[in-house]
């Protein structure tokens, strides 16, 4: 249910999912994973978590990246096409999830 995905999570934090495009082309190239280009020690930073406001939601959640003074990327979670709810209840119906697990939902 969507009340009992909802008391799953635990927090929420803001990921910097980076991918190294020219690594990816060239292990697409020699019929490689991919997961070289995305595998780096500091590719996937992470913000401390939080946890919403009393009565709050994540549809009311807004994110934007700034690199070197210059807004690259902004947009709202209530933009997202699934809900937290239901990729969390996705997931556990094709994995188990355990405490401390991260699940990142992609750009709006």
């Amino acid at each position: 249910t969507d009340a009992a995905a909802a008391a799953a999570v635990a927090g929420y934090a803001l990921a910097l999912d980076i991918t190294d495009r020219d690594e990816q082309t060239e292990a697409k190239r020699a019929g490689m994973p991919w997961s070289v280009a995305k595998g780096h020690d500091s590719y996937c930073p992470l913000s401390t978590p939080f946890l919403l406001p009393e009565g709050g939601s994540w549809r009311e959640l807004r994110m934007w990246l700034d690199v070197n003074g210059t807004r690259r990327q902004e947009c709202s979670c209530a933009e997202m096409i699934h809900g937290v709810e239901e990729l969390v209840r996705f997931c556990s119906s094709v994995m188990t999830l355990e405490p401390g697990d991260v699940l990142l939902t992609g750009t709006p």
